[in-house]
């Protein structure tokens, strides 16, 4: 399967010989099912959780953002996946909106969860290894799980995903979260989708070092850190990997969630009369896809973050500052989509969202799965591509959930309670 990335300053298209399965997401992923001691659910960003609650809220509009976030990443996957390969030699076409700016949303929910469900945390006995094991049983067990599928399918059938065999040391660091260049020189892991939980784990590792100290002290040392890092990597010139992976632009959304968090803590919220006219100018100015344009295309640095990072945090700091108490209550409420639309609706996709994490990882073999269907029914009609990435929503949505709920949700309960978490 092709791997593509919507992002040249992240990562390079891997296109040709070489490609895997996994796609190269936008540099990403969101709020978990974990609850500490406190009542707030854990978080990361294109790992996912049951409703996160706060202040008596359920921040159902964030799990359904961060439903959108999926789904969005799913069809540019899709698209890519069409245009690469059922149809090589077409042009893309313009795409209405810039899909992998889902990744923006999904790291800056990231640090916006982080800050909640570890407050009690910072700085108190025991924090570092409740948050240690909390971030590992979270991420590790369904991308270990993963990673280990496609390397047996690269094994047993190499043709399937038009990928040779990695190297050792490719697959230790895939493991190890570590960023590794390939053959091919991108930094990618094995499962190429995973370059976004290779970046989830670098901050997670600066937050278990920062929850030493006071909470607020705490976030001010992490985005101190990122924030040199980016400044040195934009300074220095091309670093070498893995400095340059972990320097890039697409690390500050994780600065903005986090202070999205702590003005989150300090009871700052948003009028919904506010909020939805804000969530709209957020995703009118993702829509304009500003990094490709004058002047913002000339900023490889900075362009990326105003045009992509910016409205993303706009967009997350709507859905969390004007989500009413009175909301939050209708959501939990039965589902009835003819006398309570809107709150069915919400409830929906914030269930998705829950499952955004298995829905991201398990998304690209769904997609190789339905090219090999469509080349086999000869789809060839203009409509192909459009067709194919609902298709693919589709598909993805229902698998996604299914594997969280058969599988990764009892597998976290049971680990959860195993470690004592």
């Amino acid at each position: 399967m092709q791997s593509s990335s919507a992002r040249p300053d992240t990562s390079a298209s891997v296109q040709g010989q070489g490609s895997h399965l996994g796609h190269d997401a936008h540099p990403g992923q969101a709020a978990r099912a974990e609850k500490d001691p406190h009542g707030a659910h854990d978080g990361g960003a294109a790992v996912p959780a049951t409703h996160p609650r706060a202040d008596g809220r359920t921040l159902a509009l964030l799990q359904a953002l961060r439903a959108f976030a999926a789904i969005a990443v799913i069809i540019y996957h899709c698209h890519s996946e069409a245009l690469n390969w059922l149809y090589p030699g077409q042009p893309r076409p313009p795409e209405i909106f810039p899909w992998m700016a889902g990744v923006d949303v999904f790291f800056v929910i990231s640090g916006f969860i982080i800050v909640l469900s570890s407050r009690k945390l910072f700085g108190a006995p025991g924090g570092f290894r409740l948050f240690v094991m909390r971030r590992l049983i979270r991420v590790l067990p369904l991308y270990w799980a993963m990673t280990s599928l496609f390397l047996l399918v690269v094994l047993l059938a190499p043709g399937v995903l038009n990928s040779g065999v990695p190297d050792w040391r490719q697959i230790l660091a895939s493991y190890l979260f570590f960023p590794w260049p390939r053959a091919d020189g991108l930094a990618l892991p094995v499962y190429s989708l995973g370059w976004t939980l290779n970046y989830e784990m670098m901050f997670y590792t600066l937050c278990a070092g920062a929850v030493l100290l006071p909470r607020r002290l705490a976030v001010m040392a992490v985005a101190l850190v990122l924030g040199l890092g980016v400044l040195i990597g934009a300074l220095a010139g091309p670093l070498p990997e893995p400095f340059q992976f972990w320097t890039r632009p697409l690390v500050l959304d994780f600065i903005f969630g986090l202070f999205l968090g702590l003005l989150y803590g300090r009871g700052v919220a948003i009028s919904p009369l506010l909020a939805w006219p804000g969530a709209l100018v957020a995703v009118a100015l993702l829509a304009m896809d500003l990094p490709t344009r004058p002047p913002l295309s000339d900023w490889p640095t900075l362009g990326p973050i105003a045009g992509y990072g910016l409205p993303a945090t706009l967009l997350v700091a709507m859905a969390a500052f004007g989500e009413t108490q009175k909301l939050s209550a209708r959501v939990v409420g039965r589902i009835d989509f003819f006398r309570r639309p809107f709150a069915s609706v919400v409830r929906v996709f914030a269930e998705l969202g829950d499952a955004s994490y298995a829905l991201y990882l398990l998304h690209p073999f769904i997609i190789r799965a339905m090219r090999q269907v469509f080349v086999m029914l000869g789809f060839g009609t203009w409509m192909t591509s459009t067709l194919f990435a609902l298709a693919g929503v589709i598909a993805s949505s229902i698998g996604g959930w299914l594997l969280y709920r058969l599988v990764e949700a009892p597998v976290l309960r049971w680990l959860r309670r195993r470690a004592g978490v």
